[in-house]
C-alpha cells in the first residue's frame, strides 16, 4: 500500500470520526444537505437538534391534533433547508421551533449574521415598536377584511396587539373579530390561545395568527404566526 493511499484512508477515517463525534437526531453518515452536515459537525447544533427531537416527540404525544404538528414541522424543516446555510441561521431556527412548541426562552439568539434571504428593509424594521422583533422567517404580511374591503398591515398589527394584554386592547380586538376574516380560535395545550385570520404574504394566501401567552402574567399577545411559523415576537 502506497503512502498516498494511507494518507487518503487516514483522511477519510478522520472525516468520518469528526462527523460521528457529535450525535444528532438523524444518522450523520447519511447527512446530505449543508444544514445536516453542519449539525453533525457542530456540538451546539447537534445538542439543539437532540433537544428539539425530544420536544417534538413529547408535543406529538400530548397534542389532540398531531397531524397538524407533523405538517407544521415538515414545513418548517423545508423552509430551513431552503433558507439556512450557516450556524447562525440554524441557531435562530432551533430557538424559533422551541418557542413554537412552548419551550423557548423568547430571547433572540445573538448571531454574527443572519443567513436568510429577503430580510425586511431598514425602513420596515424601524417602523415596528422597539419591543417587537421580526424572526428569521419574517416577510411582510397583511390581514384581510372582506367586509370592509381593506387590509391591516403587519406593522399595524404589531402596534395594536403585540406585547399587550387582551384586556388592554379590548376595543381593537372586537373590531378585529367583527370586521376581519376570522379563520379559527382555539387553545393549544394551555400554553397559547391562538386566533387566526385570512391574510396575504408576498401575493400568497396565508393564515395569520395572534398567539396569547397563557403562562405570562399578565396574559399578552406574545407571537404573530404566519402559517404556524413565528413572524413577530414580543421581547
Amino acid at each position: 500500500m502506497s503512502k498516498k493511499t494511507v494518507k487518503v484512508i487516514g483522511f477519510t477515517l478522520l472525516t468520518t470520526i469528526s462527523m460521528l463525534a457529535h450525535s444528532a437526531s438523524f444518522d450523520c453518515q447519511k447527512a446530505k444537505s449543508v444544514n445536516e452536515k453542519l449539525i453533525c459537525q457542530d456540538e451546539d447544533l447537534s445538542r439543539l437538534d437532540d433537544e428539539l427531537a425530544v420536544i417534538y416527540k413529547n408535543a406529538i404525544a400530548k397534542s389532540e391534533t398531531p397531524k397538524d404538528l407533523i405538517t407544521n414541522q415538515r414545513t418548517a424543516w423545508k423552509q430551513r433547508e431552503k433558507e439556512c446555510s450557516s450556524k447562525s441561521c440554524l441557531l435562530d431556527w432551533f430557538e424559533q421551533r422551541k418557542v413554537f412548541f412552548g419551550t423557548g426562552t423568547s430571547t433572540p439568539v445573538k448571531t454574527a449574521k443572519q443567513n436568510a434571504p429577503e430580510q425586511p428593509s431598514k425602513k420596515i424594521e424601524e417602523s415596528f415598536p422597539n419591543n417587537v422583533k421580526t424572526t428569521w422567517s419574517y416577510k411582510p404580511f397583511v390581514i384581510l377584511s372582506s367586509k370592509l374591503g381593506k387590509e391591516m398591515s403587519d406593522v399595524s398589527i404589531a402596534k395594536k396587539f403585540v406585547c399587550k394584554s387582551p384586556a388592554e386592547t379590548l376595543q381593537e380586538s372586537m373590531e378585529l373579530l367583527q370586521n376581519y376574516d376570522l379563520v379559527d380560535s382555539s387553545k393549544t395545550d394551555g400554553t397559547l390561545t391562538v386566533t387566526s385570520f385570512r391574510g396575504v404574504q408576498q401575493g400568497k394566501r396565508v393564515t395569520v395568527s395572534l398567539a396569547v401567552d397563557e403562562q405570562s402574567r399578565p396574559r399578552i399577545v406574545r407571537y404573530i404566526l404566519v402559517d404556524g411559523m413565528p413572524a413577530l415576537n414580543c421581547y
